[in-house]
């Protein structure tokens, strides 16, 4: 059980409507990216603003699987935050 109090911001992004998901602690506000859909300049823009609104620090950007429109915003989060990409070994 996870008691930690973790907060959950989706947005969607992309021509495909796809999710893409900041998860963060509040307390610590730690947090993770999941599946980084964030392809044009103004979605690139509302993620960015959101994690400096809230004062988060990005940790990591997780892949749940390597469809397109799941990894647009890859490259961008991992040049914007400095975080490696975590995914399964099957998908890299």
């Amino acid at each position: 059980l996870c008691t930690m109090p973790t907060v959950i911001k989706s947005f969607t992004f992309n021509a495909f409507q796809e999710n893409t998901y900041v998860v963060y602690d509040d307390r610590t506000r730690q947090a993770v990216i999941v599946d980084a859909g964030c392809y044009e300049p103004a979605e690139q823009q509302a993620l960015t603003q959101f994690v400096e609104q809230e004062n988060l620090t990005i940790t990591a950007l997780l892949a749940t699987h390597s469809h397109v429109d799941h990894v647009l915003g890859n490259a961008f989060v991992k040049k914007t935050f400095g975080v490696p990409l975590l995914q399964h070994t099957t998908d890299a």
